[in-house]
């Protein structure tokens, strides 16, 4: 057995936390925090980071909305969304007698200089997924991510002079975006007042072939959207573009104009138009979206028409915006499957454990969903919230942020309608390294008392700057694929410090011990 002695601020809450039976008394909330522990039910677990860097960004403010928001509490059943110093939070709802078949809500994040972004976190009953939020910064963005931040002259007459501002003006990719405002027009507050004062104007453009930009899509490419005022419906996109834009001045934020601006985005001719099934082409019909920013949804605003801009030769499409916010040109698949696919699954020659996995949409060949689930042979994995005609392939990465090399693909099939298909993960690399932990919590005066916990767990190596979701350890066991031995690993779960540990052999026993304890049997 490997004793490990970890010095760090764990020591007092976390082994009261532990040891409910026999450390109530010894400081006040324990109990509280012991009696919250046992009533919640973790179902996500959120890491925010800056989208380049990978650090967290300073002040942020999440806000939580969505039909079952009411019912989200944090780990300790409480109601603060505050991250870690990892960036990292844990989602949870309290226990119930009745089996949890769906929660849905929303989360919308904040942070000076940061675009907002948001993100829909949907649990279906089963085991806990985690997500990876990467905010934007305009002077320091990812691959495919374009922004600029021009100012404009603007008075109680409105914009002093026609205005034309392009998302990159000092590159040349191959798309962008711009913005095209005419003299005179007036700019106004949420309230309705006039917005007198020279405009900073940030303008982010994201290019829709990049996996970089992709996955700073706020929301993903999985939504929940707004089409003719009645209730939000469920489905995937597939991008065209998309653009967000902030105007203010002296602290007042731009909202609506007195008339409406024009915005154009190129087009990438290798985008996959799904209504026709090909590429797409001049005189396609693509519909256009805003993102509500008090509900974080989708609403459907208009179609516009792809042209072909003579001079460069390249195709765009306009939108004609009175408010600003996202906007984004995007088709719309429902998520309207009536029989969700159910697949048993064949690891071949890949090794039981947590994976991060993504479905790819076989026509654009995008990855539109990540999840971490656990696999094992024989398994069955059921596909919920799904389009009704969408072939995919299931991608088993090395891991989930800093490589996200695939190292199993399967067959292609149906979404929706395939009941107990044996789908069979084909390796693509070697066969990773197995490793079985086994962690177990004692006080080394009274090695008797002794508790397994259930937490989150993420890593950090030495040639990745992010922490990294390992999985979910139940009853202090975990199986992981992620990790390689002889390795040394940073580790981090909720009830701990941050702690650095060689991964020695395949089979990990781990004990906390604490030479100073109040966990005394009394």
């Amino acid at each position: 057995m490997i004793l490990k002695k970890i010095k760090s601020t764990l020591a007092l809450a976390l082994t009261c936390l532990l040891f409910s039976s026999s450390c109530s008394s010894f400081f006040d909330g324990v109990n509280i925090i012991v009696t919250l522990k046992e009533e919640v039910q973790p179902i996500a677990t959120l890491q925010i980071m800056d989208a380049v860097t990978g650090e967290v960004p300073n002040n942020l403010t999440l806000t939580l909305s969505g039909a079952d928001k009411s019912s989200i509490v944090n780990f300790n059943g409480g109601k603060n969304f505050n991250v870690n110093e990892q960036g990292i939070i844990t989602f949870a709802i309290q226990h119930s007698s009745e089996n949890v078949e769906r929660v849905d809500f929303d989360v919308t994040v904040n942070a000076n200089g940061y675009v907002s972004s948001s993100l829909h976190i949907s649990f279906y009953g089963e085991e806990i997924n985690s997500y990876v939020l990467g905010l934007v910064h305009p002077d320091n963005t990812p691959e495919g991510v374009y922004a600029t931040a021009p100012q404009i002259e603007n008075s109680s007459d409105g914009i002093t002079a026609n205005t034309v501002i392009s998302a990159s003006p000092e590159q040349a990719p191959e798309t962008t975006a711009y913005i095209q405002i005419a003299e005179g027009t007036q700019v106004f507050a949420q309230n309705g007042n006039q917005i007198e004062g020279d405009l900073e104007v940030k303008l982010v453009y994201f290019d829709p072939t990049s996996e970089e930009a992709l996955r700073a899509f706020p929301g993903g490419l999985e939504v929940y959207a707004n089409i003719d005022n009645n209730e939000p419906e469920a489905g995937v996109f597939t991008s065209a573009g998309l653009v967000n834009i902030t105007m203010e001045s002296g602290g007042k934020s731009v909202k609506t104009f007195s008339e409406s601006i024009l915005v154009d985005i190129e087009i990438n001719s290798e985008i996959y138009n799904p209504e026709e099934g090909r590429t797409i082409r001049e005189g396609d019909e693509i519909p256009y979206w805003s993102m509500s920013t008090s509900t974080n949804q989708w609403e459907l605003e208009g179609t516009t028409v792809v042209e072909l801009n003579s001079q460069s030769g390249k195709l765009y499409a306009r939108m004609e915006v009175d408010h600003l916010s996202y906007w984004n040109l995007d088709w719309f698949s429902s998520a309207n499957c009536t029989q969700n696919s159910r697949v048993i699954i064949n690891l071949n020659n890949l090794p039981e454990g947590y994976y991060p996995c993504g479905l790819e949409n076989t026509e654009t060949g995008l990855i539109f969903r990540y999840a971490w689930k656990y696999l094992k042979d024989g398994d069955a994995i059921t596909f919920y919230n799904t389009p009704q005609s969408m072939n995919v392939r299931l991608h088993v990465f090395e891991n989930g942020v800093c490589n996200r090399n695939s190292m199993a693909i399967s067959e292609e099939f149906a979404i929706c309608g395939e009941v107990n298909k044996v789908l069979n993960l084909n390796a693509t690399t070697s066969t990773p390294d197995v490793v079985n932990f086994d962690l177990k919590a004692e006080c080394i005066d009274n090695p008797d008392i002794s508790a397994r916990p259930n937490t989150p767990i993420y890593f950090k190596s030495s040639d990745c700057r992010y922490w990294q979701y390992l999985g979910y350890m139940y009853n202090g066991k975990m199986t992981t694929s992620q990790l390689v031995i002889g390795k040394t690993y940073e580790f981090w779960t909720v009830y701990s410090d941050v702690f650095t540990y060689l991964v020695p052999s395949s089979n990990i026993e781990y004990v906390y011990q604490y030479a100073e304890s109040p966990c005394n049997s009394n």
